[in-house]
């Protein structure tokens, strides 16, 4: 489990707490607002002009709950005045898609790409794939989320705004959660679409596009690269600093809203997800569901999870490669301390002077797209990383 439970207790208390201070304040802001309401109008007119008096025209800043972003309406200001709404964005789809290099070797041998299957009963799923010989067996299944609305609403990020951009979120900042940098940020969900969805895709992509031709993405089923320069419109809602260059692309840390509880905190976002049957198929029922949303090179390290594992790409898609738990001793697991869980070799530079048995690991990889759910057995090493702007849930079970 990425951080350990203790070190997420944490982080969702404070999430916890700022919400209520939040909800504090909104709660004496509505009070005062019942008060000006309340006044006689000659007194309301005094009160107004004074209040003009101590400020220059147009210097007033626009509370959040005055710009309609708390009334969903997507709305910000950009200091100048101005006011860009989401809803001029193009859709997730529709964003540059920057390059992302993939660990080596990756998607070169079809043989080690994990089956793909339309949904099977309960009890095939059981017997072919949870109670497999040598602990289960990863697969891919396809048809059980064409039904979830999410597939469409969440490539739209007015209405991520809409419905919870106010609410503030514990956004993961830096490589992957073994760098020494590595931290967490509370912000609201609206902030992190601009700061790490919106303008941190379009700034890679007018950075690898001034640093070469028009970069693509590896496609879901062959090793090559594919064209994926920007769209028209894509390219006319780049943000504010969206040309730096290499350099400054290096210095800029990556944000990634990782293995967050986020459907409990918002139940509208619920709404647009199914839990899958097959989470009903054990002794302890459903341990959690977990969202995972960034833009494109977002990694989580080598590791294993204790739970069965279905992880559903609601957008964009996922680079995934898997280690049955036979090979744990060629895979140089934390000897101590809290990673105890997670490899010490980076599967994106493997470093064999350090880890020499490494290579001798055999595994299985796939390219998860948007409507598929990847099985992964209890204990199963795996290896992520987002190869364009991703947006996956995660359903634990025991």
């Amino acid at each position: 489990m990425m951080g350990g439970p203790r070190f997420r207790g944490v982080v969702d208390a404070a999430v916890a707490a700022m919400e209520a201070a939040l909800a504090a304040l909104q709660a004496q802001q509505a009070q005062q607002a019942q008060h000006t309401r309340q006044r006689p109008e000659h007194e309301q007119r005094l009160h107004d002009e004074a209040s003009e008096g101590e400020q220059p025209r147009g210097s007033k800043r626009q509370r959040r709950g005055e710009t309609g972003q708390g009334r969903g309406q997507g709305a910000r200001d950009d200091g100048g005045g101005a006011h860009t709404r989401l809803a001029q964005l193009p859709l997730l789809r529709d964003l540059p898609r920057p390059h992302v290099a993939l660990p080596p070797g990756a998607m070169a041998n079809p043989g080690l790409v994990v089956p793909v299957i339309d949904a099977p009963s309960l009890e095939a799923f059981m017997t072919g794939y949870m109670l497999a010989p040598g602990g289960g067996c990863p697969v891919v299944i396809q048809g059980v989320m064409d039904n979830w609305p999410a597939l469409a609403r969440w490539q739209d990020l007015s209405y991520l705004e809409r419905v919870a951009g106010h609410r503030t979120v514990p956004v993961e900042m830096g490589q992957h959660y073994l760098e020494e940098s590595w931290g967490t940020q509370l912000v609201t969900l609206g902030e992190f679409i601009r700061a790490h969805v919106i303008d941190s895709v379009t700034t890679d992509a007018v950075a690898t596009h001034a640093d070469g031709p028009c970069s693509g993405v590896v496609d879901s089923g062959h090793a090559a690269l594919t064209g994926g320069c920007a769209s028209a419109a894509a390219r006319a809602a780049l943000a504010p600093g969206a040309t730096e260059g290499r350099g400054a692309r290096a210095r800029r840390r990556r944000g990634y809203l990782a293995q967050h509880e986020l459907f409990d905190q918002i139940p509208a976002l619920a709404t647009d997800i199914r839990t899958p049957d097959y989470c009903a198929l054990g002794e302890d029922g459903l341990r959690s569901v977990n969202a995972w949303f960034g833009p494109a090179g977002t990694v989580t390290p080598l590791h294993q999870d204790p739970y069965h594992n279905l992880l559903a790409q609601v957008v964009g898609r996922k680079y995934v490669r898997l280690f049955s738990p036979a090979h744990t001793n060629v895979l140089y697991p934390h000897p101590s301390g809290m990673h105890t869980n997670t490899s010490q070799v980076d599967a994106d530079a493997p470093d064999a002077a350090r880890f020499p048995l490494y290579a001798s690991a055999p595994f299985l990889e796939c390219m998860l797209e948007a409507g598929q759910m990847l099985y992964m057995p209890p204990q199963w090493w795996h290896f992520v990383k987002a190869v364009t702007v991703s947006f996956s849930c995660s359903f634990w079970w025991s």
